[in-house]
């Protein structure tokens, strides 16, 4: 029986060039760091069965911390899915245990994948359709050609937004070396300092964890009649 794939869902698209995911849960959101997220049972069934597929000696201790669990409600979970059908248990002791799923807990992976693939997608359109309305106010205000500092999920969700509107993204900055030189939607990644020479209207920070810090660093090119502005302030 074939694994199931698990495919990245965080832009949609892979703009950037990546190495191959190896792990199955890579394109899960991490239930521990969602904000908003609040993972439901049928999450943490398909965390636990993505998890085990990744690796069946996965000890429940180590399976309970990536699932943001207690060992005792991990190997409740475990005890159901093995009395459903789902996995096969072997080993006697917690050394030794193997947990490989069933062709039945390959089938119920690959449709809890499939239905929160559909929930993702949703979330996807709905946060395009709020950011097409915030960005709005750039060509009210006579923006035409912009900049992004941040090549990274927001601003693919940006940069998709920006596409509806009589805006052009000239360019694409980011910090990190790693990202300079790659090109995301095939506009190359350059540092900050190349900003002056592209002659943007406005410099757009899609970065939400360091936006003020970002905003400090740019903010003299305002005196170059750069606009510079944050998420948060549109």
């Amino acid at each position: 029986m074939n694994k199931p794939a698990m495919h990245s869902l965080n832009g949609l698209n892979e703009p950037l060039s990546k190495t191959p995911h190896t792990h199955e849960t890579d394109g899960l959101v991490d239930p521990g760091i969602s904000k908003f997220l609040l993972p439901t049972k049928q999450f943490r069934e398909l965390f636990i069965l993505a998890c085990l597929n990744e690796n069946p000696s996965m000890s429940q201790h180590i399976l309970a911390e990536r699932v943001h669990l207690s060992s005792t409600m991990v190997n409740n979970y475990i005890r159901r899915l093995a009395d459903e059908g789902l996995i096969r248990v072997e080993g006697h002791t917690n050394r030794s245990m193997r947990y490989s799923l069933t062709p039945k807990g390959y089938n119920r992976l690959s449709k809890l994948f499939i239905d929160y693939s559909v929930d993702i997608v949703r979330l996807y359109i709905a946060t395009k359709h709020e950011l097409v309305h915030k960005l709005m106010s750039l060509p009210r205000e006579g923006v035409r050609r912009v900049v992004l500092f941040g090549a990274g999920e927001t601003c693919e969700i940006v940069f998709a937004a920006l596409k509806e509107m009589p805006v052009q993204v000239v360019g694409i900055v980011d910090n990190d070396p790693e990202k300079q030189g790659k090109r995301f939607f095939g506009i190359p990644v350059e540092g900050r300092e190349a900003v002056p020479a592209i002659q943007p209207d406005c410099v757009l920070i899609t970065s939400y964890a360091r936006q003020d810090e970002i905003f400090e660093e740019i903010r003299h090119l305002e005196s170059e009649g750069i606009r510079v502005c944050r998420l948060i302030d549109l």
